[in-house]
């Protein structure tokens, strides 16, 4: 037993000169540290990937955000558009319809100059004008226009009973003509 005493005590002094307990786990579990510093850096590895995507998320989630924006923005300016397209079309509408107006008075004004009687009142009264030519003087002495200006004969008779101003003045109220 002594030789085996001193082989166990010089086993136990190269043990522990070359670092003791420690050398004991590292012969017997080299392997499992191995894995589990592995496995500790690929942890750290996900986690720092994990940050960056969650980084990267943050950034497509600002970026959608962004473009929804945009698309409120289109929409509100289409809609800005259409409106003044409409008002455009009105405009346009409202002018086109103006110029067929000052159109159709042109041709009427056209129309009554063609047709005013410019001869003196012994031709007129003749018959001698064509038909399609209508004298004024004469639709004058039948009493035509009496109907229209008959309204602000009234009226004017009426402002002078009231202010009482019922003086001469200089007017005939009928012609002498007729």
């Amino acid at each position: 037993m002594g030789t085996l005493t001193e082989t166990v005590n010089v086993i136990v002094g190269i043990v522990a000169s070359l670092g003791g307990i420690s050398l004991i786990k590292f012969l017997f579990f080299m392997r499992p540290e191995r894995r589990k510093a592995q496995a500790e850096a690929g942890i750290k590895e996900v986690e720092k990937e994990e940050r960056e995507l969650g980084v990267m998320k943050k950034l497509v989630e600002s970026l959608q955000q962004r473009i929804e924006q945009q698309d409120q923005k289109i929409k509100e300016l289409n809609g800005r558009m259409d409106k003044l397209y409409v008002q455009l079309h009105e405009q346009e509408r409202e002018n086109n319809a103006l110029i067929r107006e000052n159109n159709e008075l042109r041709l009427a004004l056209k129309e009554a100059e063609h047709n005013v009687c410019v001869r003196p009142d012994d031709e007129c009264f003749k018959g001698r004008l064509p038909k399609r030519t209508y004298c004024r003087l004469k639709k004058l002495a039948q009493g035509d226009y009496d109907a229209f200006y008959k309204d602000n004969d009234d009226t004017e008779e009426e402002t002078d009973n009231k202010t009482g101003n019922n003086e001469d003045n200089g007017i005939l109220e009928k012609s002498d003509k007729g």
